[in-house]
């Protein structure tokens, strides 16, 4: 059903903001008006889609990074062009910022501490392989899976430190399950992350995070690894057995709606695959 309510805040937020990028400015509102205009068939929704596409691209952006800057834009061009949402050659329309964000993601491996640039860095040439040389992508994406094994091996130690593993671990699952080029390229990443989950449990620490827990079961399950399908198990358990409705914030609650429907697909598809005789 078409919301005229949900298109209108979009609109009120969207032209308001000075801001251009993915995450926290026009680019992020109008990728969701050209969803939302292709599944509804909405012409006035593409048309608000579009008149903030251009002031994107009008914008002058100094940030490379995905959340804030070029690298989202970039990755979001080539889903609208892919899904044919918008007709356009990629490189003629965002080619010289394209060049900045492959040379800033080069420059990555000097930066150590910059583990959320590195994942994102993940997905966007991944996404973009098709304007990437395959020996820039053979080069630089193994030294980015370098650099996170060697963060997600650290046992974290405060309770700050341990937030942060699982948010970058479930970062990591998305990607697996995702892209079929990271199985080939790095599958230690994953039995590093549940090394180090094992280490935490073994510490008496309780996993909260139920993205985590859930995208480490679809994992599991894809990959047939009945250890990684118990360890998954265990913590999505333990997270609904323990879960207080009303302690839970927005955020939270959103994750919980959309992992437990996440839970009953990967459910149907484990029965489709293994028919109760």
């Amino acid at each position: 059903m078409k919301n005229i309510f949900l298109v209108n805040f979009i609109l009120l937020h969207g032209y308001s903001l000075d801001n251009s990028s993915l995450m926290f400015g026009k680019m992020g509102y109008s990728l969701i008006l050209f969803e939302y205009s292709h599944y509804f068939k909405d012409a006035l929704a593409e048309k608000h889609a579009f008149e903030l596409l251009q002031e994107v691209l009008a914008s002058p952006m100094k940030s490379n990074t995905f959340n804030e800057g070029k690298m989202g834009i970039a990755w979001s061009l080539i889903h609208l062009i892919e899904k044919e949402y918008i007709e356009a050659d990629y490189l003629e329309l965002y080619g010289q910022e394209h060049k900045e964000i492959v040379a800033f993601i080069k420059q990555l491996k000097t930066d150590m501490n910059n583990i959320v640039s590195k994942s994102d860095a993940i997905s966007f040439l991944i996404t973009s392989k098709s304007y990437i040389p395959e020996s820039d992508i053979d080069e630089i994406v193994p030294n980015l899976i370098e650099n996170l094994c060697d963060y997600l091996k650290l046992i974290p130690k405060s309770l700050f430190e341990r937030n942060l593993f699982y948010y970058h671990a479930t970062k990591v699952l998305c990607q697996y399950n995702l892209y079929e080029e990271l199985n080939i390229r790095g599958e230690t990443l994953i039995d590093i992350i549940v090394q180090t989950h094992r280490k935490l449990i073994s510490d008496k620490y309780v996993c909260t995070n139920i993205s985590f827990g859930v995208n480490l079961l679809q994992y599991g399950l894809y990959h047939k690894r009945k250890d990684i399908i118990k360890l998954a198990n265990t913590i999505t358990k333990c997270y609904f057995s323990n879960m207080v409705l009303e302690t839970l914030n927005l955020k939270e609650a959103i994750d919980t709606i959309y992992n437990l429907n996440k839970l009953q697909l990967l459910n149907k598809s484990k029965q489709s695959v293994n028919p109760v005789s």
